[in-house]
């Protein structure tokens, strides 16, 4: 028994020294990537996309989207509400219609810009109308709206994952660390 109880703590011990030696291990690895992360330059750009699109997108689904349309559009808080739901739904569809016009096309880049460029256009309707266009022109904008701002995500993503196999992780978790900083700012 003495022992055994001098080969469980020598157990313990060997035990908790590898834990801490793997751990240190992993966070080294981790630095190790983000400075790879780092030095790509392909991650700034999407970066700016990442700030942008994604950013406005939680804004008008969240904040401000149905305030919007009660003071802008002279609806009553429920149709507005309403009204966002449509993005949600642009958003499935998007990750839906998005993937495979990009296999058929044998481009995620193009797929991306455009539809991002869609949504801009849709973002600037908004800008410039200053009452209520009807339910239906609303709803088609507010469905390409959410289509180009987050729909494209899966495309964006799998760029990501292209860009360095070795480091998709850590690149994915970098370059999605900005929209949710940015949204602290957007939301003030």
């Amino acid at each position: 028994s003495l022992i055994d109880d001098v080969d469980d703590n020598n157990y313990n011990s060997l035990h908790k020294h590898s834990i801490c030696q793997s751990l240190k291990n992993n966070v080294k690895q981790s630095f190790e990537n983000l400075k790879i992360v780092i030095k790509t330059p392909q991650v700034y750009v999407f970066i700016i996309w990442d700030i942008f699109a994604p950013s406005c997108y939680y804004n008008m689904a969240g904040l401000w989207g149905s305030r919007y349309f009660q003071e802008v559009m002279d609806v009553k808080k429920k149709t507005a509400d309403y009204w966002i739901l449509v993005i949600s739904l642009s958003v499935i569809v998007g990750g839906l219609l998005f993937p495979p016009i990009s296999n058929l096309t044998h481009s995620r880049k193009w797929v991306l810009c455009i539809s991002t460029f869609i949504g801009m256009l849709s973002a600037l309707g908004f800008v410039f109308i200053n009452h209520n266009i009807g339910s239906w022109s609303v709803l088609i904008l507010m469905f390409l709206f959410g289509l180009g701002s987050n729909g494209n995500i899966p495309i964006l993503n799998t760029l990501i994952k292209e860009t360095n196999y070795d480091v998709a992780g850590t690149m994915l978790g970098f370059i999605n660390f900005f929209p949710f900083l940015f949204n602290l700012f957007f939301f003030k």
